[in-house]
């Protein structure tokens, strides 16, 4: 019954106008933060401790209301990606150079609707996800499958991930989740406070001598726009622990300069008791904020 619902709700969507899709979405997340108050709480507190206006709530809300239309949308009915995803201005370029090259691992995060980020990414190299198996089956069904119409291939586990790579496909991490075990991450300061941050993207790229290439998205008006905000080259285990580091503290100021960018539902910071003190080398190929 899910799985039927899910696929009538993206037809229905998919005949819609996308800014009705999107006016759509824009209720769902006014409910969701100011009626339902889903994890409303932890937000707030959140965004205090890092120092972010309270108005950046209900605008965060929005934008999850908004990520959910389109994915609706984009499910139900073929779409030109390009049209609604744009990389910002000169990163395009410095991406397809460094994809000229080879494979690249992402390090990627709950920034924008990153579904959508990734399926642009798709477009510029073949390009899959590592990604954990929800508990609603016919959800994972859905975006797996939404996934794969738009060129993007889910992986369970980092031995997958590292075949991918090694078979020519970039591969997506995310970076803003409390590792699945307490020895994989390193705790560091994001936000205001210390968090566990999950090495395997970092190690990934070092394991392989690939190119970690940290990655963010923001909307702006209807379109998302992707940024490539680091090209990094971890190597050996002081530079996993200084990419880690250093692709924290990206996405830490990517999301203070847009902070109704980033998904703060997360409970990012549950199992972090103290600050971290940690040091190492990093050779930073490229960056920009």
């Amino acid at each position: 019954m899910g799985a039927l619902w899910l696929r009538v709700t993206a037809a229905l969507v998919a005949l819609w106008p996308r800014a009705v899709a999107l006016a759509w979405g824009r209720v769902l997340g006014f409910i969701a933060g100011s009626v339902l108050r889903i994890r409303r709480r932890h937000v707030d507190e959140a965004m205090r401790i890092a120092g972010v206006h309270g108005a950046a709530a209900p605008r965060m809300y929005r934008n999850l209301g908004y990520s959910l239309a389109e994915l609706f949308w984009f499910a139900g009915r073929r779409r030109d990606v390009a049209e609604h995803a744009v990389f910002r201005e000169g990163d395009e370029a410095k991406l397809r150079a460094l994809l000229a090259e080879g494979p690249v691992v992402f390090a990627g995060a709950h920034t924008g609707n990153w579904e959508l980020a990734s399926f642009r990414l798709a477009q510029e190299a073949p390009l899959a996800v590592l990604a954990k198996a929800q508990h609603w089956a016919a959800g994972n069904g859905f975006i797996d499958g939404l996934r794969a119409s738009y060129g993007v291939q889910v992986l369970r586990s980092l031995d997958a991930a590292a075949a991918a790579v090694r078979g020519g496909r970039s591969v997506v991490l995310v970076t803003d989740q409390v590792p699945a075990r307490t020895r994989d991450g390193d705790l560091v300061p994001f936000l205001g406070r210390p968090a566990r941050v999950d090495r395997s993207p970092a190690a990934l790229a070092a394991r392989l001598r690939k190119p970690l290439v940290v990655v963010a998205a923001r909307r702006e008006g209807p379109r998302q726009i992707v940024h490539v905000l680091a090209v990094l080259e971890p190597r050996g285990a002081a530079g996993v622990v200084a990419a880690t580091r250093e692709a924290t503290r990206l996405l830490g100021a990517f999301v203070l300069s847009h902070p109704e960018s980033w998904m703060w539902l997360h409970r990012r910071w549950k199992d972090a008791p103290a600050p971290a003190h940690a040091g190492s080398s990093l050779v930073v190929s490229q960056a920009s904020r």
